[in-house]
């Protein structure tokens, strides 16, 4: 949409990667921007869109000429996957922070200018805000976690790891070459995010929304991918940040985060119509005995893991198969 711009750097770069966007993109640029905070620039990725989604985004962008130095659209032939697309974006940034939207989501109008106020008070590193799950009846806001920024304690969920509704300083990421991993889809933010977190001095939050994710019933996206594929990323994303960690952090301080993250990444032999008790034993299983101390995780499914590590795997995947769907 532009060249570069002379003026000086942006307070914010948000990195909005887009795949087959149509129905939902100029949503999304309007939302951006009609920013109360005008101190951002935008790094649109078209990842290889089969539909109408690059024309639609120039065509809504017209409508903002005022803002045509601070836009950029960077474009795929074919589809590369999120996490390169969020890289070729990052490797644009110019912004002293950096935040990333999904094409399909919006951010409420004042969601920048919150989330930078509460940097420059504070000169922190991370501010994070809270999500708003958008239904189609209804609107659910999420909750910041009780022990934010401890990743050691943190749940692992979207709202704690997701990149969308926090603004983290680029050189945090530059400086100790902290990037998404390239053939991560599913947990790519997290890669990012924990590292991040956990090098952080100082990680801030506010209670106001700053995201709007849209619940789209049947819709396909990275988070309902197969369970093979989300499965298969989930254990390279588990063991490519136990790598980072253990080198990073000899002391081994973040165990705790790491016994969560193995745990988690390794659930999803225990779900689905074949469910593997075998695999899901023999995979990280230094985690099994760990199972009742990883209390970020819901008590009732940590007895359910415990009970599933210590049974005989004939009676466990016996269990499993009964409950396992039919159809």
């Amino acid at each position: 949409m532009s060249q570069s711009s002379a003026h000086k750097a942006p307070k914010v770069s948000i990195i909005v990667p887009f795949l087959n966007a149509e129905a939902t993109i100029a949503r999304c640029v309007r939302s951006l921007m009609n920013q109360t905070m005008k101190d951002f620039e935008v790094i649109f990725v078209n990842d290889g869109s089969r539909d109408n989604s690059f024309a639609i985004l120039n065509e809504t962008l017209l409508n903002y000429p005022d803002r045509i130095d601070h836009t950029h659209v960077l474009y795929y032939t074919y589809r590369q996957g999120v996490a390169k697309a969020h890289r070729a974006g990052a490797a644009r940034a110019t912004g002293e922070y950096v935040m990333r939207v999904d094409a399909d989501d919006t951010l409420p109008c004042d969601a920048l200018q919150k989330l930078i106020a509460k940097a420059d008070a504070t000169d922190a590193d991370i501010v994070m805000g809270r999500f708003c799950r958008v239904f189609a009846k209804k609107t659910k806001v999420g909750k910041i976690d009780a022990h934010y920024p401890d990743i050691n304690k943190m749940a692992l969920i979207v709202d704690n790891y997701s990149m969308c509704n926090k603004i983290v300083r680029r050189s945090l990421l530059t400086d100790n070459n902290i990037e998404v991993m390239p053939e991560i889809d599913c947990w790519d933010d997290l890669t990012l995010t924990a590292r991040a977190f956990a090098l952080s001095r100082n990680s801030q939050r506010i209670d106001d929304v700053v995201y709007n994710y849209y619940i789209t019933p049947g819709a396909k996206n990275v988070s309902h991918s197969d369970k093979d594929t989300q499965l298969r990323q989930h254990l390279l994303a588990a063991l490519y940040l136990e790598k980072w960690f253990v080198t990073q952090f000899p002391d081994d301080r973040y165990t705790p985060f790491l016994n969560q993250l193995k745990l988690i990444a390794k659930v999803k032999y225990l779900r689905g119509r074949n469910k593997e008790v075998e695999l899901w034993k023999t995979t990280f299983p230094e985690v099994n005995r760990r199972i009742m101390s990883i209390t970020p995780v819901k008590l009732h499914y940590r007895l359910a893991f415990w009970l599933t590590a210590k049974l005989p795997t004939r009676i466990t995947q016996s269990i499993a198969n009964l409950l396992s769907p039919r159809h």
